[in-house]
């Protein structure tokens, strides 16, 4: 174990000569880091400045990779390898200069998706060059994966040495240092060191495989792996699949289509499916075949129970960017499957192909989440106004005949467009006069006559003045209770529940809409606006608000009065 450790630690040299580029991304990302502790914010530039150097670091990480696992002494090699890290500066050029900060969803998925391909990127080219091992791709995978845990521990265990020094000496000494210190000793632990050591680690790790393809390779199945992967991954996946099952048979039994929230839940299930599969991979037993076929299986099961769930959201509000990626993990949870239960000796090079190419799909082009959302979303644009034959582009008068609740619609979806999408894709729904520089005044612009000229007033409110005080006939009665509807318990828009004595009285104002608007804009001198008698009891309503919505619905915003009990 020593010998390990002294061999990870004295490699230091050939990791900055394997790694250049990516060392030479950490430091300036340490840099940037300190930069803002010292300015004391996170500005737009600090963003800019850590995606692009990110995108460098990933760039110059995937050419030494792709070296690492390739024999030396090759002219393409060493094109490939330097070819690498020059471009990794220039997309770091190309990023801090031509790339603007945005605002809007879909832009910022087209900006910083770049990450995450290059993440996956990463470990598809491992998977392409191990094509032939599927053990060389997992234990090259888990290298990644133990050199990450490796930063986290050398990140904590130095920032922990150097806080703690610190703070030694400002106690003993009776000193005051910045807080601003410690998130320095942060930056540098790490960013710069711990980076550092993934690099170290992953490095050491390659070297002790053999890079020729029909050379095998022994993997060593820890103790800590067994217990995750046997005793807690694979228990778990099985219970959550138990659970979908019977939930599957009360679905068939009710008749009721599934929740919308068994979409998370399913995704849930199939990241620790795949987790659970991963960890039990060095599991050689025919048990843990069988074990991972049924995983498959319920994977397949859960995705058709997604599938309708999110149908149903699609037909009712049309495709949005989070619902396409939904519709992208459960295409992607199918073919995953399927493919494995047919290939179950690929299985890795099946999802990350996959996975890879769904996420390239989803980002970038024409079937994008961004460019099919938008088109979904502006179906729905366009059914609500052909209903009302209302054409585009949108001018000040277009929706002055249009019912309140669809106007409400059409406002909502326009909301949705001014944070998902570019002004050069919604400035099309308005004509020349309505567009302006953002969207709530474009919005506002199309419908501008309709609120000025033909909107009906929503806010009512009626009450009753005193000239000498409360006056009500309180004979026959020997209980008063003050009320006000913070005293509503059941959360109804006109009905209010009370509780006085342990006896339970209810207030319902639903029959008496007719009433209080022939009283709305009337002075009422000394009397109550309402007197609500009941066998054993009498409300006396002082004062009320309400608001008539866009559907006609009253909803009660407040009241005030009394209840008399005999």
């Amino acid at each position: 174990m020593m010998k390990k450790r002294r061999e990870i630690f004295s490699n230091r040299w050939q990791s900055l000569m394997q790694f250049p580029s990516a060392h030479l991304a950490l430091v300036f990302l340490m840099a940037v880091a300190m930069r803002e502790i010292y300015l004391s914010m996170f500005s737009v530039l600090f963003t800019k400045l850590v995606a692009g150097w990110l995108v460098a670091l990933l760039i110059a990480v995937l050419g030494s990779v792709y070296v690492l696992h390739q024999k030396p002494c090759k002219n393409r090699i060493c094109y490939a390898f330097w070819g690498s890290q020059l471009l990794a500066i220039l997309c770091w050029i190309w990023y801090f200069f031509l790339v603007e900060e945005s605002f809007v969803y879909s832009e910022n998925l087209f900006q910083y998706g770049i990450l995450l391909l290059l993440v996956l990127v990463i470990f598809a080219v491992i998977a392409f060059l191990m094509w032939k091992n599927e053990k060389k791709i997992w234990y090259s995978w888990t290298s990644i994966f133990q050199s990450l845990a490796f930063w986290l521990l050398a990140g904590i265990v130095v920032w922990g040495g150097l806080s703690a020094a610190i703070l030694s000496i400002e106690k003993l000494f009776e000193l005051d240092f910045s807080s601003d210190l410690y998130w320095y000793f942060a930056a540098f632990s790490f960013i710069l060191l711990g980076g550092s050591f993934i690099f170290n680690h992953y490095l050491f790790a390659i070297k002790q495989m053999p890079i020729e393809q029909d050379e095998d390779i022994d993997i060593e199945d820890s103790r800590i792996r067994k217990i995750f992967g046997v005793y807690i991954f694979l228990p778990l996946a099985f219970v959550y699949l138990a659970i979908f099952l019977a939930y599957g048979i009360k679905i068939l039994v009710s008749g009721v289509w599934p929740k919308g929230i068994i979409v998370m839940l399913g995704i849930g299930f199939f990241v620790r499916g795949v987790l659970t599969i991963y960890a039990t991979f060095p599991q050689k037993w025919q048990k843990f075949e069988l074990l991972r076929k049924i995983l498959f299986c319920g994977f397949l099961f859960v995705s058709i129970m997604m599938a309708i769930a999110l149908g149903q959201r699609i037909l009712q509000y049309g495709i949005s960017i989070n619902r396409y990626f939904i519709m992208m993990a459960i295409f992607l949870i199918v073919v995953f499957s399927v493919f494995s239960l047919i290939f179950p000796k690929n299985i890795f090079r099946i999802l990350i192909s996959f996975l890879f190419g769904l996420s390239l799909l989803s980002l970038y082009g024409p079937l994008s989440a961004t460019n099919v959302s938008f088109r979904s979303q502006q179906s729905q644009l366009d059914a609500i106004l052909m209903k009302n034959d209302i054409n585009f582009p949108l001018q000040s008068w277009s929706l002055q005949k249009i019912k309140w609740e669809e106007v409400d619609r059409i406002n909502n979806l326009l909301r949705d467009f001014d944070h998902t999408y570019s002004k050069t894709q919604w400035s099309q729904f308005f004509g020349t006069e309505c567009q302006k520089e953002t969207m709530s005044e474009s919005r506002f612009c199309a419908w501008i006559d309709l609120v000025d000229a033909t909107r009906e007033e929503t806010y009512f409110s009626v009450s009753s003045d005193y000239d000498a005080g409360f006056i009500a006939d309180i004979s026959g009665y020997s209980k008063l209770y003050s009320l006000s509807d913070s005293r509503s318990t059941n959360g109804s828009d006109s009905s209010y529940e009370f509780t006085f004595g342990n006896k339970k009285y209810e207030l319902d104002f639903s029959p008496y809409w007719d009433e209080l608007y022939q009283l709305h804009d009337k002075r009422i001198v000394n009397k109550p606006v309402l007197e609500i008698e009941q066998p054993t009891h009498k409300f006396i309503i002082d004062s009320v608000s309400w608001e008539k919505e866009y559907s006609g619905k009253n909803v009660i915003n407040y009241f005030n009065g009394y209840l008399l009990v005999k």
